[in-house]
């Protein structure tokens, strides 16, 4: 995912080069289509890992953490 908003930053300070306001507009919107996914994915992962504390308390907790869903 990384490599696409790059590339989207890339394309928004072209558009900005060639005085395209309205490209770079849906540019963003595109970025925060992309953010909200990713939120929506940690949230989720949080959400699996908080199950899974309940179902299997232990010492070992301190271990788990959230990792980056990949795409």
């Amino acid at each position: 995912m990384q490599l696409e908003v790059n590339d989207y930053l890339d394309l928004y300070l072209f558009a900005g080069q060639i005085g395209d306001p309205l490209w770079q507009e849906e540019i963003i919107e595109k970025l925060k289509t992309i953010q909200t996914k990713k939120n929506k994915s940690i949230n989720i992962a949080k959400k699996l890992l908080k199950r899974y504390k309940v179902l299997l308390p232990s010492q070992n907790d301190q271990k788990l953490t959230v990792l980056p869903v990949q795409n």
